[in-house]
């Protein structure tokens, strides 16, 4: 049977030992051998028309906020930032404040515990709701922990230490690879309706995050940290990504805490509470502590510590 010469098909087909020398040098495909070769059977490719689609309220509306401009649900924020500006302590802040009653995950992968204990005292947050994980295989480790606690809200400190000293990744930070695992974060974060929340590094030339441009794209939202320039006690934050509408607070760093920033009208106030340990030498937090009157700042002031 006569068939035409299709180098795309004869490079998509090549078998070992079925291929004859052309005439002018080139390689024909047998056509004869290939004609024996059963197909495999096809696979059922799941879909949906965009009208089922819509049938899903939720699906028509913006994801629920955790925390404004860092957290929302069913979202991966990729939050980078300079060395020693304060990500982590960015992090606590989030895990006092986030609106959520459900557990949250914190996978520390960089920083002692006696770091993320005094962090977490000094913050107010409330320890029987921020369960800790330092040791993952892969991947697949912080989805099951995820979905075994029921977790809507997960932080992961940081993308660096999750690549080196868990996942034994390699390769430079500028090799795609790293965009290919951010990529998968981000479908953990889809999959199981659950807002991850990665910090990340920035560079040294301007502080945005390092790496290869895959890093900030394979995640669903990018949020840069920065000293302000009139300011050196003062954060401020750039966001770009899919999520609409997204403005980060400012913060100011108290020398012990960070504080949030509403911006109205032109003016800065700060709105949160003042933290600290109480004489028990236990956290705020706890029922025979006392802190300060504390300022509301829309959703976030029901997640105020406890006080009696």
């Amino acid at each position: 049977m006569s068939r035409p010469v299709n180098v795309q098909a004869e490079a998509a087909f090549e078998i070992e030992g079925q291929r004859k020398p052309h005439a002018n040098g080139a390689k024909r495909v047998n056509w004869d051998a290939l004609d024996e070769i059963k197909p495999a059977a096809k696979q059922e490719i799941e879909r949906r028309w965009l009208w089922q689609v819509m049938m899903e309220p939720d699906l028509l509306q913006l994801p629920r906020e955790l925390f404004p401009g860092l957290a929302y649900a069913g979202t991966h924020t990729l939050f980078a930032g300079r060395e020693k500006l304060g990500k982590s302590e960015v992090l606590g802040l989030v895990a006092a404040r986030a609106e959520t009653e459900a557990p949250i995950i914190y996978f520390n992968f960089e920083e002692h515990l006696r770091e993320l204990a005094m962090r977490a005292a000094r913050y107010g947050v409330d320890p029987t709701r921020l369960c800790v994980v330092e040791k993952v295989t892969g991947l697949d480790d912080i989805r099951t922990v995820i979905e075994q606690e029921g977790a809507e809200f997960a932080m992961i400190d940081s993308l660096t230490a999750l690549m080196r000293t868990q996942l034994g990744v390699t390769d430079s930070e500028n090799s795609d690879t790293w965009g290919g695992y951010v990529q998968l974060l981000t479908a953990v974060a889809h999959e199981a309706d659950v807002c991850l929340l990665t910090s990340h590094h920035g560079t040294k030339e301007n502080g945005s995050y390092r790496g290869h441009s895959s890093i900030g794209a394979g995640a669903d939202l990018l949020v840069e940290m920065f000293k302000d320039k009139q300011s050196e006690s003062r954060r401020r934050f750039k966001s770009i990504g899919r999520v609409r509408g997204v403005k980060v607070p400012a913060l100011t760093w108290t020398g012990s805490l960070y504080t949030l920033e509403a911006d109205t009208d032109g003016t800065a106030s700060s709105v949160a509470t003042s933290v600290r340990f109480c004489t028990t030498g236990r956290p705020v937090g706890f029922q025979d502590c006392r802190t300060s009157e504390p300022t509301a700042y829309g959703r976030l002031a029901r997640r105020q510590p406890d006080v009696r």
